[in-house]
């Protein structure tokens, strides 16, 4: 007898009552790494969090889910383990027993699911019940007396948001634009005043469609850069005169305006001197 034989060339010799077919995959799935894991899982806890079960005794209306609760959560961490879409996990999921096994579902091959829909469904539920903090001290409760060096924490730091990007000159200079027109506007508003008149709107579309293009020419760098650095110049001269004409400005602006303001300042006459070097390029 051969070791591999189609289950279509042996089904109508051995009834399905005396040979388990579901069996030896039952078998063999807790000795792979993917039953080892749904072992380790804690998933009634974890549904329970989530917020699938009901304490109330009245029968739920409606078309019975396809998944159990604890399936829907295995469901979950089999998409993580695998990294698929939807629509090609639905499709593993019709033909892969061990898949069915670790979601706690068969499903009959002359019926596969044909809508990855009702994925998408699942993962939804489980998104709105969500409590991440809860949910990691559910998971640490059960691994505990699997982890080692407890002490110790480990980071990954790609996984920090952080706000640092490419500091182009024209990033650079529309930021401090917009922080001092701000600032000279509330300024204004304050002291009555009418708002000084700037190019800011034009210079504001310039720069939306330079920010818009996929490259950048020195030639466009430099035609924005020149008007970034004009506009700003004329914020800070502006911002400077209401001071010299008007007693008591520097009561209307909080410390943290006044240290932009410098900042400001500071960051303009670098650009500045940076621009009208004859090499631009180099620092």
């Amino acid at each position: 007898m051969a070791k591999v034989q189609n289950l279509s060339g042996i089904s109508p010799d051995i009834p399905f009552t005396e040979f388990d077919f579901y069996d030896l995959y039952r078998q063999t799935f807790e000795k792979i790494e993917l039953g080892r894991i749904r072992q380790k899982l804690p998933l009634h806890e974890m549904a329970e969090n989530f917020g699938l079960t009901r304490k109330s005794m009245r029968v739920k209306r409606g078309r019975r889910s396809y998944f159990t609760l604890e399936g829907k959560v295995a469901l979950m961490f089999l998409k993580m383990y695998t990294g698929q879409s939807c629509p090609k996990l639905m499709e593993q999921l019709n033909w892969n027993i061990h898949y069915q096994l670790f979601c706690d579902v068969r499903i009959n091959p002359m019926h596969p699911l044909t809508n990855y829909k009702l994925l998408d469904d699942v993962f939804s539920e489980l998104a709105r019940g969500l409590k991440i903090q809860q949910q990691q001290e559910i998971l640490a409760r059960a691994w505990k007396p699997y982890m080692k060096e407890l002490e110790t924490m480990y980071t990954d730091s790609t996984c920090y948001e952080s706000g640092m990007r490419y500091p182009t000159d024209p990033k650079l200079l529309w930021e401090g634009i917009e922080k001092a027109y701000r600032i000279m506007c509330v300024v204004s508003e304050k002291l009555k005043l009418h708002r000084p008149r700037t190019k800011y709107l034009d210079v504001e579309k310039a720069n939306l469609a330079y920010r818009q293009r996929r490259k950048h020419t020195n030639a466009q760098t430099r035609k924005i850069t020149r008007r970034l650095l004009k506009l700003l110049g004329k914020i800070l001269n502006e911002i400077r005169r209401i001071g010299r004409e008007n007693a008591g400005t520097n009561d209307l602006l909080t410390a943290r305006q006044d240290r932009d303001i410098e900042i400001i300042t500071k960051m303009y006459r670098q650009q500045k001197k940076h621009f009208d070097r004859t090499n631009p390029g180099r620092v």
